[in-house]
């Protein structure tokens, strides 16, 4: 499998200042596939199937995503019962490959940004179990109701990772300008206790829906779906060393994060078939859904460190430092779509289907993040009758409130096919497009305060210095962030179904995969007030603004992919599948597996 991604604007991974002022809290958003999306059950929803099984594969609850008119045949049966269970990918997903773990407070190396990521979805673990059912309410005498649900549960544990995009990250080395106060060299960093790791997911997933047969025409169908989602994580680290009895050498240090992401939904829609003629039907569905998806994150470092005592000692190194920072977002808002689907039968038991949806989804946003972190150094070393001295003081204080919108359109469509070979074996081919215009608006008051002061001494009479450097920072300022992603993928699948015997059956599919992102991203500052304070002189500035534009950024990336299902009819009434993905890049593996179950009553 070849994947290529192009990347015409690169940021710099290497950067030793921690503060990113022109950076709103937005930005630090963490979108999920989950979030103001329609959910169903994606029997066939394995990797670069996922946006073509629903109109493509022939299933019934697929069907009923693609219009809840369509009164699926159980045949001889009055309950249709499915449950599956799925192994995750064991790949890094796009929306994962700029997700950085925990940095340490005294890294210097800063992640690279993905800007795809300010608005792209993560990924979510494939549910540990997926359970549907169908049943004619009435009976067997009456096929013309159908009612039906289905239940999918989201469960997983993986390593805790720090948020890109963040505001600020501490550096117990830099001062709150960025400017180096301390030799890294100087600290021992010995880990005593490392305390919990982790991030869990937990997720319920639900639909309902049914259906009527108004007349030999006329279907009308209803249907809802429901998400309750959850992410918590926590990462810790605590260190304490003493290094004699004397206790004049000591190490302390306390690092603590938490998040905590809640997010629910739910989404009601309608839809209508209409026969037209024998060979011709065409359907119609609109829904609407509402959700709210809350996100929390707490951020706390402590540090002290002490070689011998301070001003008592003829040597010492001693420094304290301690950071907080406290952010909150919440996302508000609905998705509206209509969808139009048209079926044709053509001669020779062959088979053409069409189908177009438009989404469009409305979020309010509201954010907020209040931050401090102060810093303390100092250092005395004696050598050749005089000493060298170090003093060095910083502080950080930010607070800010935003609101703003998330705007998403999206326009999808499909064409197949599908061709009747021998009485065992059809083949399916279609052409699939999609494209996603998302926008961004947001707006954030914002007022911090820096300061640092430091100071250098030398009385050795081979050397003499005395330096003194102080500054100081006020804004008072709102930012207006605006962001675009384009995005927009071509997929032409095709699918052979055969059946080897009254058993035993397969399914063969590849797929195709072009997609193309252009990215525009820019932030203007626009400045109530701006005081800087540098060694005395002031100077002061009002009523202006500064624009921060970022290069905008393509990507494409295009791959082929295969995948098969084994099926076993163990009965007329049970059968087994096993569906796989494998992969040839370098090594065979299978990168995912599906194992489905299906049986009639």
């Amino acid at each position: 499998m070849k994947r290529i991604i192009l990347l015409i604007a690169l940021l710099p991974v290497i950067s030793i200042a921690q503060y990113y002022g022109e950076r709103s809290t937005s930005q630090s958003f963490e979108n999920s596939e989950l979030y103001f999306n329609s959910h169903y059950l994606n029997t066939f929803g394995i990797n670069s199937y996922k946006d073509v099984a629903a109109g493509l594969i022939d299933d019934p609850f697929l069907n009923i995503y693609i219009n809840p008119a369509n009164i699926p045949d159980l045949g001889d049966s009055e309950v249709y019962l499915y449950v599956d269970f799925r192994g995750d990918r064991t790949e890094i997903e796009i929306a994962n490959m700029y997700t950085p773990y925990y940095y340490a407070m005294d890294s210097y190396y800063r992640p690279y940004y993905d800007r795809r990521w300010l608005y792209t979805v993560k990924s979510e673990p494939e549910p540990i179990v997926s359970l549907g059912f169908l049943t004619y309410p009435l009976g067997l005498e009456n096929k013309n109701i159908y009612v039906g649900g289905t239940y999918q549960l989201l469960y997983g544990e993986s390593n805790y990772y720090t948020m890109p995009y963040g505001i600020y990250y501490s550096n117990i080395y830099y001062d709150s300008f960025g400017a180096k106060m301390e030799d890294r060299s100087s600290i021992p960093i010995v880990d005593r206790y490392s305390g919990s790791d982790e991030m869990t997911l937990q997720g319920h997933l639900f639909s309902g829906f049914a259906g009527m047969k108004i007349n030999d025409k006329l279907n009308v169908g209803l249907s809802f779906n429901g998400v309750f989602h959850t992410r918590e994580g926590s990462y810790s680290n605590i260190s304490n060393d003493e290094y004699n009895t004397t206790n004049t050498d000591e190490y302390k240090n306390h690092s603590s994060q938490y998040r905590l992401q809640d997010y629910n939904h739910f989404d009601v829609s309608a839809g209508v078939n209409y026969l037209l003629n024998e060979k011709n039907k065409i359907g119609v569905k609109l829904g609407i859904l509402n959700g709210v998806a809350d996100q929390k994150y707490d951020q706390s470092n402590s540090h002290f460190y002490r070689s011998n005592t301070e001003f008592t000692d003829p040597n010492w190194n001693y420094s304290l430092s301690e950071s907080n920072n406290a952010q909150n977002w919440k996302n508000d808002g609905s998705t509206k779509y209509i969808g139009f689907d048209y079926s044709k039968k053509l001669k020779n038991d062959n088979d053409l289907f069409l189908f177009y949806r438009y989404t469009s989804s409305n979020v309010n946003t509201t954010s907020s993040t209040i931050m401090s972190d102060t810093s303390y150094y100092s250092s005395k070393y004696t050598y050749n009758n005089g000493y060298y001295r170090n003093k060095s003081i910083s502080s950080l204080h930010d607070s800010r409130t935003g609101t703003g919108e998330r705007i998403s359109d999206k326009h999808e469509g499909m064409l197949n096919i599908k061709w009747t070979l021998t009485e065992k074996a059809n083949l399916v081919a279609g052409i699939y497009f999609n494209k996603i215009i998302s926008k961004v608006n947001d707006n954030e008051p914002v007022v911090v305060v820096r300061n640092s002061t430091w100071e250098s001494k030398s009385t050795n009479p081979d050397y003499p210095y005395d330096n003194s450097d102080s500054r100081y920072l006020f804004e008072d300022k709102t930012l207006e962030w605006k962001y675009k992603s384009n995005n927009w993928s071509i997929q032409i699948p095709i699918i052979l179904n055969t059946q080897f015997d009254e058993h035993f059956g397969m399914m063969i599919g590849i797929s195709r995969v072009l997609k193309g992102w252009r990215v525009t991203d820019a932030t203007t500052a626009y400045f109530t007030k701006r005081e800087k304070i540098e060694n005395g002189v002031t100077k002061l500035e009002t009523n202006f603004g500064e624009r921060y534009t970022q290069p905008d950024d393509n990507y494409t990336e295009e791959y082929f992919d295969l995948i098969t299902q084994l099926n076993l009819n163990i009965t007329d009434k049970f059968k087994a599948s096993l569906l796989i993905n494998p992969e040839f890049e370098n090594i065979f593996r299978v990168s995912q597996w599906w194992l489905s179950f299906r049986a009639k009553i």
